[in-house]
């Protein structure tokens, strides 16, 4: 299931973004995970950003992601050019501290 597939989340600013490992066949548009959770809905309505990747581990092997928010547009008042910058750089930081399994 999801939660046991949470490796941590970044809230330093708004909004969170969640970092779990992604489960073989999951892709971006299985969005209905979280917009179909009751408690998801409660807070953020259907707004679901994923981000899909993989992370080159210390031991050789690659991991995996799939980096989880709501939508910014849908939450905050931000310009959409510099919402997709400052989502950008918070998916990059995301990969680059992923914390790899051993």
């Amino acid at each position: 299931g999801v939660a046991q597939d949470l490796r941590g989340m970044d809230c330093d600013e708004p909004p969170c973004i969640l970092f779990m490992e992604r489960p073989a066949g999951v892709y971006t548009s299985d969005q209905h995970w979280f917009s179909d959770c009751d408690a998801w809905a409660e807070e953020y309505g259907k707004s679901v950003s994923l981000n899909t990747g993989t992370v080159d581990c210390p031991d050789g092997h690659q991991q995996a992601v799939l980096l989880v928010s709501p939508v910014w547009s849908n939450l905050y008042e931000m310009e959409p050019e510099n919402q997709v910058t400052r989502t950008q750089a918070r998916y990059q930081e995301a990969y680059a501290s992923w914390p790899c399994r051993e």
